[in-house]
């Protein structure tokens, strides 16, 4: 369809996209999100505007009438929810629908590199440590550990004190922690996914974390938002007809959100198990799984979309 007018509402790029290049030519890279802001915004049309957030959205036969908080209002053939996991626009088009706590929180900082870092995910009990050099003399450090959500005494948990709780890692863990003194970003959420993912009505529709928020553990969320753009835009340029693009989209994107979600969830439930006997287990079978499969998994779930 073409000539429509569309308004997308977005949110901050809250994360990293990283990994290591894999097989069949697919090349994954890790960069900070604030090169990866100014790469996206580069291709953004002249006409977005900042700093004014969605208030109210009326749907009807012939359109969508948004309210935006400086007062201005406007009407749209389509709108398009991208503005995260606590996405007001879902919020609008599906009050019951309810973001489900992980059972653990996570820091997250950024660190100069050192000569041996390396990127890496080491599982615990009930915690991990996840390591990922960056291209810009930086590595970035995750910790996450089992805990009840908003608990008020883990927001100040501090490096000396992060030292000690992992003390029990080895491997280039304890070098790590022992940077994290001189962490130039320090960051602390409680994680959160959306079991069932809310796609859109007929001329409302929702991408990425707005949709579908899934828990990190297979750091696929920015990648999904990305395939919800590519499909949305195949979509609409396709249609017939308005009525045809929330089926479509809905159709092509529903199974695999799902499954990612439903994949990362219990991959987090898994990797925080806190019995030794359990991690034992754990660990013993995860390291009689050849890494050609994998591979294999990865690219399916990378490349079949």
């Amino acid at each position: 369809m073409k000539d429509l007018h569309i308004l997308v509402i977005g949110a901050g790029i809250a994360g990293l996209a990283l990994g290591r290049l894999l097989g069949r030519g697919l090349g994954l890279y890790s960069i900070h999100r604030s090169r990866l802001s100014e790469i996206l915004f580069q291709g953004l049309e002249p006409h977005t505007s900042f700093n004014a957030s969605v208030r109210g959205l009326r749907e009807d036969a012939r359109g969508v009438h948004a309210e935006f908080s400086d007062g201005t209002s406007e009407s749209y053939d389509l709108v398009i929810g991208a503005d995260g996991s606590y996405s007001r626009t879902r919020r609008l088009l599906a009050p019951d629908a309810r973001l489900r706590y992980s059972g653990y929180t996570c820091w997250r900082f950024m660190i100069a590199s050192g000569q041996h870092d390396k990127p890496v995910e080491m599982w615990g009990r009930g915690q991990r440590i996840g390591i990922v050099p960056l291209n810009e003399g930086e590595t970035y450090v995750f910790l996450l550990v089992n805990a009840r959500p908003a608990a008020e005494d883990l927001n100040t948990f501090e490096p000396a004190r992060m030292k000690q709780a992992f003390a029990y890692f080895r491997g280039i863990a304890p070098e790590i922690l022992g940077r994290l003194e001189n962490a130039r970003v320090r960051v602390h959420n409680d994680l959160f996914d959306l079991p069932t993912p809310v796609l859109g009505s007929r001329r409302i529709l929702l991408a990425g974390d707005a949709a579908h928020a899934a828990t990190p553990n297979m750091g696929q969320g920015a990648g999904l938002a990305i395939e919800d753009a590519w499909v949305l835009s195949q979509t609409i340029d396709l249609a017939d007809g308005i009525e045809d693009i929330q089926t479509v989209y809905g159709n092509r994107r529903s199974a695999r959100v799902k499954r990612i979600v439903k994949m990362s969830h219990n991959l987090g439930r898994v990797a925080h198990w806190e019995s030794h006997a359990a991690t034992w287990l754990r660990n013993r079978l995860l390291a009689l799984i050849p890494d050609s499969v994998n591979t294999r998994h990865m690219e399916s779930l990378l490349l079949n979309f």
